[in-house]
């Protein structure tokens, strides 16, 4: 014997591994390949081209823009003076704001007409004829005939 001393594992093969396990590595290996999304492309189907000096040359192009890109992105966060965070308050938000607006209705009633308005903080306003001037019109000519 060598001094008393064993080899771990039974010493049945070169790598150290036993044949049961090597099964086993294989078995597993067969699993893990059932689970491959993509097929792979048998070698006669395959078409086998020397690599050309424009392909190569596009990808050394490729990896230098995106070397100069990401150090470019890593130079401007590295000297970055931080952020300036500041806030403003709104102060037109009580107030009320004049809205303007010039509408013909030829064949409706003064008493049918009246305004839904919603403002940027989403509250419904309906009903806002408090302010609103009508002006009843002529059928035929459109000419005014007097505020209702």
């Amino acid at each position: 014997m060598d001094g008393g001393l064993r080899r771990r594992g039974g010493g049945g093969s070169a790598g150290g591994g036993s044949l049961a396990d090597d099964q086993q590595a294989a078995s597993v290996t067969k699993i893990v390949k059932k689970f491959d999304m993509y097929a792979k492309v048998k070698e006669e189907y395959t078409v086998k081209k020397p690599p050309s000096t424009s392909s190569s040359s596009r990808t050394i192009i490729a990896w230098v823009l995106t070397a100069v890109l990401t150090l470019s992105e890593l130079w401007g966060y590295a000297t970055s003076t931080g952020t300036k965070e500041h806030m403003l308050v709104d102060t037109s938000l009580g107030q009320k704001l004049r809205i303007n607006v010039n509408i013909t209705f030829p064949a409706l009633s003064c008493a049918e007409v009246h305004v839904d308005a919603m403002d940027v903080a989403g509250d419904y306003h309906p009903y806002m004829e408090g302010s609103m001037q009508k002006q009843r019109l002529s059928g035929k000519t459109g000419k005014p005939l007097g505020r209702t």
